[in-house]
């Protein structure tokens, strides 16, 4: 889709209005590809965006040193709801529900190994707003900008407070 057809199709913008410091969009937002079937029914439309701290030349996520690992999230946006599944890796009881203007937002959490130094905290999230079904996915990024994040897709607004 080109830039017009994408904000027509997903009726707003996908940018989150916040986003943690030091993170800057990648490449390939503002696109997605719509797959349909013989009879015209849409059978995908996810959009990927991707906001991190650093890429190489080429374009590719720049991964740290000490954690072998990007810096940064991943939004992705489905107006059929067609969305991969996620494993939590935690037992579906550790994961929290919480409600954020309205909205229910699943959080879940899981370590993953990054070989060979050690392990990276992966937050991932899922939810439904405005005819839309959103999962976010970070790492290496603090649970509370995640959660400000969020809130800022939701609210549509930059101007987000988090009270603990």
């Amino acid at each position: 889709m080109n830039r017009q057809a994408y904000a027509d199709y997903y009726q707003r913008g996908l940018t989150p209005p916040w986003l943690p410091d030091g993170l800057s969009p990648a490449k390939w937002n503002d696109t997605a590809e719509q797959i349909t079937a013989a009879d015209g029914t849409v059978v995908s439309d996810i959009a990927n965006l991707g906001f991190y701290s650093g890429y190489y030349e080429d374009g590719t996520l720049e991964l740290y040193e000490n954690t072998n690992a990007v810096k940064g999230l991943c939004l992705s946006a489905s107006r059929i709801g067609a969305l991969p599944q996620w494993d939590y890796v935690l037992p579906e009881q550790e994961r929290q529900a919480t409600d954020i203007d309205g909205i229910a937002v699943t959080l879940g959490v899981s370590i993953c190994p990054c070989e060979p130094v050690g392990t990276v905290e992966v937050i991932n999230a899922e939810w439904e707003s405005g005819g839309l079904h959103f999962q976010l996915t970070a790492q290496q990024i603090e649970r509370a900008d995640v959660v400000k994040t969020i809130a800022s897709i939701i609210a549509g607004t930059a101007d987000i407070t988090i009270i603990n």
